[in-house]
């Protein structure tokens, strides 16, 4: 049984999901206080990975360079399964093993920058 500060009292309503029952609690309730503080959480962990994300993505191209610009693997309108074949059949063996860990080195000829993830 659930009681509220003004007396009233009810049978909680029995579903698989807590969430769905703090939903239709108050928001005082100890129980639900927990999930909800969880929920924030989330949310902003989300929020935050979003917004290093796209500062990720507004960076410089390694196709801004006027030195690769024209190459298909820079073009858009090219499929891109056209795209990534044109770029690895320009790597060597060598760059290709070197891109393969979290720390990565600048690939100079293609105007690819080092990468630390």
């Amino acid at each position: 049984t659930i009681c509220y500060r003004d007396g009233r009292c009810r049978v909680p309503f029995c579903c698989a999901s807590p969430l769905l029952h703090c939903s239709l609690s108050l928001p005082w309730n100890p129980s639900c206080l927990k999930l909800r503080m969880a929920e924030i959480g989330i949310a902003a962990c989300l929020c935050l990975m979003l917004a290093m994300a796209a500062g990720g993505a507004l960076g410089s191209s390694p196709c801004d360079d006027p030195s690769v610009a024209n190459l298909p693997f820079c073009n858009p309108d090219l499929d891109l399964v056209d795209r990534v074949k044109d770029l690895v059949s320009r790597m060597s063996v060598t760059d290709m093993i070197s891109q393969l860990g979290n720390t990565a080195p600048a690939i100079e000829h293609l105007n690819i920058p080092a990468y630390q993830w």
